[in-house]
């Protein structure tokens, strides 16, 4: 009896001993190599014991930053493809500033010609009881799953009004993490601008997707966050040149489109009326959907676009014939770009061949938008851990003024992210007061929505109201 009471004395102890062998065990294991990026690396037996080394994840380039700065004709050259794209070089036009504040807001630095501002996204909300105001948030990881954006929309659709969330892929690895929308979908296979350099379907998004038999997507609004438990208008953007047919369902049943076959271009089905869910399903060879929007009639919409491990400086690549055939559909009138945390290392200091790459983008994207207020935001503050401290990554400031010189050269807006925040240390603070996630980088959603607060804050100085 007593050698049985002593043994069961004793199993809790092995239990943890075991329990803390497996996760020091997984905090070696490359799980940001072997999952494509969606894991992050981490390193539990550091954190829990001040053993030196990065708090932060390997440090990973994005793979198309590194090809293009390894050939300086990507730099010099104009990209290949529809249209061209030219480097603006008139850095004496507009003087640099430094970041600066009023009344607590940080101020949205205008280096557009004329010193136009934020005039487009001014008179378009002038407009919103007769058309939505429409705004794309396009990034990387730092927006994934909704994080900023949604607090940016939930923000300005108070203010302004409106409903839904706007653009939605058909596929996502993130439909159990994002909590803006009820998502399910299978038999769909994501096709990324990075990864085809030939294939034309390059979109704003980023991404198109085709169907396998048995494809289905569905959506369903939800309750968490204001003004997203239902919209106005389910928009499907697709190509289909062998026709077919798609199946669109809604609250008030089934709508069944069929596709125009003598046609390559970008075709769109809208179904009118409101509703708290929407589905498609129907596999039409050789169909390329760029996307669902559940939309307001009215008010705001704001689509959030992200892309993992993106630099951003694919986006060079985007079709200008395309953008214009999607922008007959959904145009924008504000277009916030958010890159950088995959173009940043700890060890480099010159970003100049990085802001020349995101000059080349910015052109191309007035070029595709040419009627769209742009605003490139500069990278958060982030951590990193030497010897159990953790500390701003020395570098950090090099790539926002970078980023800076490149809004600057490209005649676009541009908001101090890093400053705002509380510039250098930020991350720190932020982390103590539980807003950014253990890897001393990403937000949460706390995080999120705080900044959102911040951003919101500048951009309603920006417009006058």
């Amino acid at each position: 009896m007593n050698g049985y009471k002593k043994n069961k004395k004793g199993k809790p102890f092995i239990i943890l001993a075991v329990a803390v062998a497996a996760l020091i065990g997984l905090s070696f294991v490359p799980w940001s190599k072997l999952t494509g990026g969606y894991i992050k690396d981490f390193n539990l037996f550091s954190d829990l014991f001040g053993i030196s080394g990065p708090v932060t994840a390997t440090e990973q380039l994005d793979p198309e930053l590194s090809k293009a700065l390894a050939h300086e004709e990507a730099v010099e050259e104009p990209v290949p493809g529809d249209g061209s794209v030219t480097t603006p070089t008139s850095p004496e036009l507009v003087k640099p500033v430094a970041a600066s504040r009023e009344n607590g807001d940080m101020i949205i630095e205008d280096y557009t010609a004329n010193s136009q501002g934020v005039a487009h996204l001014r008179a378009a909300l002038r407009q919103r009881a007769s058309r939505p105001v429409r705004i794309a948030v396009i990034g990387d990881s730092y927006i994934e799953g909704d994080i900023l954006t949604m607090d940016i929309r939930e923000q300005l659709q108070d203010k302004y009004g409106g409903c839904g969330v706007g653009y939605m892929p058909v596929s996502s690895p993130l439909t159990g993490f994002r909590v803006s929308v009820s998502q399910t979908c299978k038999g769909w296979t994501e096709h990324d601008i990075r990864k085809n350099a030939k294939d034309a379907y390059k979109s704003l998004a980023g991404e198109y997707f085709t169907g396998s038999a048995g494809a289905h997507v569905s959506y369903k609004g939800v309750s968490k966050l204001r003004h997203l438990d239902g919209w106005d208008m389910t928009k499907v953007l697709c190509i289909a040149p062998a026709g077919g047919k798609i199946t669109v369902t809604t609250d008030d049943g089934d709508h069944l489109f069929g596709l125009d076959a003598s046609s390559d271009s970008v075709q769109c089905l809208e179904v009118k009326g409101r509703t708290t869910s929407a589905s498609l399903s129907g596999n039409t060879s050789g169909m390329q959907l760029l996307g669902m929007y559940l939309d307001g009639n009215s008010g705001i919409l704001v689509d959030n676009m992200s892309l993992r491990g993106n630099s951003g400086i694919t986006h060079r690549k985007l079709s200008v014939d395309l953008a214009q055939q999607m922008r007959k559909h959904v145009d924008y009138d504000l277009i916030i770009v958010e890159y950088g945390i995959n173009a940043l290392s700890s060890q480099q200091k010159d970003y100049s061949g990085y802001r020349k790459l995101m000059e080349q983008t910015l052109a191309r994207i007035k070029e595709c938008y040419p009627a769209s207020d742009i605003i490139l935001l500069g990278i958060g503050d982030r951590g990193q851990k030497i010897n159990g401290e953790v500390v701003s990554v020395p570098t950090s400031q090099n790539m926002v003024d970078a980023q800076r010189d490149a809004a600057r050269n490209a005649g676009v807006l541009f908001w101090d992210t890093r400053e705002a925040m509380g510039g250098e240390g930020a991350v720190m603070a932020w982390r103590e007061k539980g807003m950014i996630n253990p890897d001393y980088i990403h937000l949460n959603a706390k995080g999120g929505a705080e900044l959102a607060r911040l951003f919101v804050g500048s951009l309603m100085k920006a417009t006058g109201e």
